[in-house]
């Protein structure tokens, strides 16, 4: 017997994850499950995951068309299930296309449509409030307040309360917008505009939600509402308390199985609303045929273990659900609303600060959702969008109604429209200078931009510049921790968080995380941290890296070919790498002792470890480093320079040189390269910095990439000759702003760099320059920039690419007179050094 199809309508990708644990249970087939996803007005995603077809509109009759056709090519399908109110229709119209078991859209209109739902149930002994007509609205004898709202909308969107002749005529004055002709006419929906008046019933609001299967009700529970839904798109909390009267249980369930069996209500999960009056009359108000929303099902589920979502799909697949046996305790629960705006509204209102209410308070709290710092405060309507939610469960209902009173009295979310802030975050106060020309130039506003410096081991001082922020370690999670609270209540929310610093990648994607602003999280950031993620994120795109070895290869008798390569995981420039030439030196470094990560620090992600360190193949060749910029995650603009000597050499004591490449034919080739890596890591928004070998045979091999301005002399290259400001590209880009580069820059360049006497962070040096050798344009005619350390400064110091003994920089339209002279200063510029 072939195996069918079973088909899920939604409204948001988001939906995938709700039904993963049936795939898990066994209750759906993962090869077997499809997804028709619409995406009304929003973008599309260019990749989607496996079994999703893609809708721009299912109102679109013409859309319907095409998604069937598409849905044929799968199979057969038994099952078109929509656990949403606003894929009812939808549904229906698949099921006729694919010949599919199920409601039709005549069937499900009284579901759908208000009007025709209160005329389903004429002949029942259920009241139902009285729905007016025209001519009933143009006369003088409606007694006011009435209820106007749309027939066919979800939630409370559309619905108001119209107190008097002035604001009815305002609303029967309202210029219907005629329906698109691809639409069908004879089931309109998500319309506000298409309104039903009805009769105003006074009394509380109640809601029965439970499962019918073969038109009778197996499982049901009534709860009261606290506030209502009208209220609750008006601003105010919403709240359910869960019935404990035996007699009005019954009575409700009596209710609702009435309903179920005259409206011949589909198989599956409903949500049934209805008043009680003063004077103890059921008044019927509606009906949906879907899974209950807000935190109804999460309440149920949590409380009495049964999972409406998988009994809907079990009734819509013709099995009948086993309820769990019945709890002894009653559930509630409460959502706080959100400012609520059209779709497709920016937000322009964000959470500044969340008031958190601690069991202590409510003692029957069971479960608590509270919004992040920062996020969105305001959004398109949907329950699933607010400001906090709690579920509360006891054994006593009096419990639960004090605790969610008291939630609503005490629990506070403040809201702002700042979002402008711009945190920079460096390790050293150096920095902070060179950020001034760009508030000159208005691409930062001084007064919203604020600097984090790490002191690490080193003193604080007492005065700090203008919005300045010290930290004594940027690792410890609790010191990033208190200065983001103090960040947000001192200064609102921030905008980006940004680093130039390779040493602070990690930081910046955690203190993004805190203070909610846009950009990589540490997970993300892991690839262009690890070198040894880094390299594995490559591996099945055909890019060559080197290989990586375990501990296996590197013992006596295993595979590993020397030399090879030791190196930090997680730390920057060449700091503890060394080429191991022996399987004696290989066992010396394998038995060196591992210091414990410090208290603070998160053990997930360490960095700036010497001691955690990654086995790696040597690779014979030159080494390449392409710089540029990624913008829109792509490939925006980029330079190839080649290593003369490497990174390794210069903190072994030689001078570091770049010189540009100028063949045509590799610079096409660079780029390529370049643009492969950017797309398969999608590299962020930003300047980077990929280093790589070419082989004697010609192969490029992947050696490293970081998402940060290039160090050394890198960037000041491409500002003295090719014009280019990195670090003002950078920023431009983490802010959402392209950078104005040019298509060609005809110079070439490259630069020089003489390295000091590297020693430990913290140590006192003990060597100082005594004499330097001045360069001239007489002996180095393409030099264009120079710096030279002054006598009595210190000939060593920890590594840092700023802690040199000389710096050039160099440019010509021939780039062999830029390595002439790049070779002729290596040879004869000296810097003489005393003890």
């Amino acid at each position: 017997m072939n195996e069918t199809n079973v088909l899920f309508l939604a409204v948001s990708l988001s939906f995938l994850k709700i039904i993963e644990k049936y795939f898990e249970s066994g209750l759906l087939k993962r090869k077997r499950t499809f997804f028709l996803i619409d995406f009304f007005q929003q973008q599309i995603p260019s990749v989607l995951p496996d079994n999703c077809i893609a809708s721009f509109d299912l109102l679109d009759q013409t859309e319907i068309d095409r998604v069937a056709t598409l849905l044929r090519e799968k199979g057969n399908f038994s099952a078109v299930i929509a656990l949403q109110e606003m894929t009812q229709y939808a549904a229906a119209d698949i099921r006729k296309q694919l010949g599919v078991p199920g409601p039709s859209k005549g069937e499900m209109e009284k579901f759908r449509d208000k009007v025709i739902m209160k005329k389903a149930l004429v002949g029942s002994n259920i009241r139902t409030p009285r729905v007016y007509s025209e001519a009933d609205l143009r006369k003088s004898t409606i007694s006011f307040p009435i209820i106007s709202k749309p027939k066919a909308f979800c939630g409370s969107i559309g619905v108001s309360l119209v107190k008097n002749q002035a604001e009815l005529d305002l609303l029967l004055q309202r210029k219907k917008e005629p329906l698109l002709e691809r639409y069908d006419t004879d089931f309109p929906e998500m319309r506000v505009d298409d309104l039903e008046f009805e009769e105003f019933i006074e009394g509380d609001i109640y809601h029965v939600d439970g499962i019918s299967f073969g038109h009778q009700l197996i499982f049901s529970k009534t709860s009261k509402y606290i506030n209502s839904c009208l209220d609750f798109i008006n601003g105010k909390p919403i709240g359910n308390i869960e019935l404990d009267e035996p007699n009005e249980i019954e009575k409700w369930q009596q209710f609702a199985s009435v309903v179920i069996e005259w409206m011949h209500l589909p198989d599956g999960a409903f949500h049934l609303e209805a008043f009680l009056t003063p004077k103890g009359e059921r008044v019927f108000l509606e009906i949906a045929a879907r899974v209950p929303g807000g935190l109804i099902a999460h309440t149920i589920n949590e409380v009495h273990g049964v999972d409406f979502c998988a009994a809907h799909i079990q009734c819509q697949l013709g099995i009948v659900p086993v309820i769990p046996p019945h709890s002894k305790n009653y559930s509630g629960d409460l959502i706080f609303p959100m400012h609520f705006i059209e779709e497709g509204g920016i937000p322009a209102r964000f959470v500044k600060t969340v008031t958190p209410i601690s069991k202590r308070e409510l003692p029957s709290l069971r479960w608590i959702k509270l919004p992040e710092v920062a996020a969105p405060a305001e959004s398109d309507f949907s329950y699933e969008h607010n400001l906090g939610g709690f579920i509360f469960e006891s054994a006593n209902v009096k419990e639960i109604e004090r605790d969610i009173l008291h939630a609503i009295d005490n629990y506070k979310v403040t809201t702002t429209s700042t979002k402008d802030n711009v945190l920079f975050v460096a390790t050293t106060l150096s920095f902070v200078p060179k950020i001034e020309k760009y508030f000159k130039t208005g691409l930062l506003d001084r007064a919203k931009t604020f600097f984090l410096i790490d002191f690490f081991q080193k003193e604080i001082p007492s005065r700090l510049p203008q919005n300045c922020l010290a930290i004594s370690d940027l690792l410890n999670q609790q010191e990033l921790e208190s200065i983001s609270k103090s960040l947000l209540e001192k200064h609102g929310l921030f905008k980006a968080v940004i680093t130039m610093d390779e040493l602070s990648l990690y930081t910046v994607s955690d203190l993004r995380n805190r203070l909610n602003t846009p950009g990589l999280r540490k997970a993300e950031m892991a690839k262009f941290r690890d070198k040894v993620i880094m390299k594995q994120s490559l591996a099945e795109s055909g890019i060559r890296t080197p290989r990586l070895y375990n501990l296996g290869h590197l013992k006596q008798g295993g595979d590993a070919k020397f030399p090879l390569i030791v190196k930090p995981r997680a730390f920057g420039g060449s700091i503890g790498v060394k080429l191991i030439q022996t399987q004696k030196e290989l066992d010396l470094q394998l038995n060196r002792e591992t210091v414990p990560v410090p208290e603070g620090y998160d053990s997930l992600y360490t960095e700036m470890r010497v001691d955690d360190v990654e086995y790696e193949e040597f690779i014979e060749g030159d080494t390449y480093h392409v710089d540029g910029i990624v913008f829109g995650g792509k490939l925006l603009f980029c330079k190839t320079f080649r290593h003369i000597n490497s990174c390794l050499d210069f903190i072994g004591g030689k001078p570091l040189g770049n010189i540009a490449v100028a063949d045509s034919k590799e610079i096409i080739h660079w780029e390529t390269f370049a643009a492969r890596v950017i797309e398969i890591m999608n590299v962020p928004d930003g300047a980077f910095h990929l280093e790589a070998f070419l082989n004697p045979k010609g192969e490029r091999i992947f050696l490293e990439i970081a998402t940060r301005p290039p160090g050394g002399m890198i960037s000041n290259t491409f500002n003295e000759i090719y014009g280019i400001d990195l670090t003002e590209a950078h920023i431009q880009s983490q802010l959402g702003i392209m950078p104005n580069l040019p298509k060609e820059v005809p110079a070439m360049g490259g630069d020089l760099l003489f390295p000091l006497h590297y020693i430990k962070e913290g140590e006192v040096p003990s060597c100082f320059v005594e004499t330097v050798t001045q360069m001239t344009k007489d002996d180095l005619p393409t030099l264009k920039w120079s710096k030279y350390p002054v006598p009595g400064d210190p000939a060593e110091n920890e590594f840092a690419y700023e802690h040199n003994l000389g710096g050039f920089i160099f440019g010509s339209s021939n780039i062999l007179e830029v390595e002439r002279d790049i070779l002729h200063a290596m040879d004869t510029y000296k810097v003489r050094i005393s003890r």
